[in-house]
């Protein structure tokens, strides 16, 4: 397991200029990233301490313009910034509440590496220069439809949370909404895009417990 992630994160910080590298490192990331079981949430653990995050965020930032690597770089950071939305749904069905906060726990450290990184500034950049590229086919979907779904993604993980600095993030993703309500013009067929539009709606309006630093 942690092999693995040690080595995309040398890819990746090796190969800093050769897309050709970046783009099938950030796929198998994103790939091994997936999922909502056990098994899955571990694997974005040891992707976590093998410092893919911040390693994804340089990435991201070095290659703005490059589609491919927007696709899988902000699909692996959605997954690295919201480990705890698919795993605690399926730890609440089965009534496990200990595991529910354990997990919800887990994601503070890296909502907060992410967003002092400047993610969410990156995801808005993502969603101006993007969002409207309906030329790009790769496995017969549109490239600039699916980079706007992983920057929603990256955005409504985000303002996910009850912890201290959950409100900064709401506001910051708050910010974004012009960007998202473009996007959303651009693909006004996507049911992906406005089932994500409303998780981060929903994300961003959540209500905190008394005594946290919410909205």
């Amino acid at each position: 397991g942690g092999n693995l992630f040690d080595m995309l994160v040398e890819l990746l910080r090796d190969h800093q200029h050769s897309v050709d590298v970046l783009d099938p490192v950030l796929h198998v990331l994103d790939s091994v990233t997936e999922g909502a079981t056990a098994a899955a949430h571990e694997r974005k653990l040891y992707a976590l301490e093998a410092g893919a995050l911040p390693a994804v965020v340089e990435t991201l930032q070095a290659h703005r313009g490059c589609l491919e690597v927007q696709e899988y770089g902000l699909g692996s950071l959605a997954r690295l910034v919201g480990i705890d939305e698919a795993y605690r749904e399926q730890l609440t069905d089965a009534g496990d509440a200990t595991s529910v906060t354990e997990a919800s726990l887990v994601s503070v450290y890296p909502r907060a590496v992410a967003f002092d990184a400047g993610a969410i500034e990156l995801a808005r950049s993502a969603l101006r220069l993007h969002s409207t590229a309906t030329s790009e086919v790769r496995c017969g979907f549109h490239i600039g439809e699916l980079v706007t779904c992983q920057a929603l993604t990256v955005l409504a993980n985000l303002a996910m949370g009850t912890d201290d600095g959950a409100r900064a993030r709401k506001q910051a993703a708050q910010a974004a909404m012009p960007e998202v309500e473009a996007a959303l013009r651009a693909w006004p067929a996507s049911t992906s895009l406005r089932t994500t539009a409303f998780h981060l709606q929903r994300n961003l309006h959540a209500v905190f417990p008394a005594g946290r630093n919410g909205t």
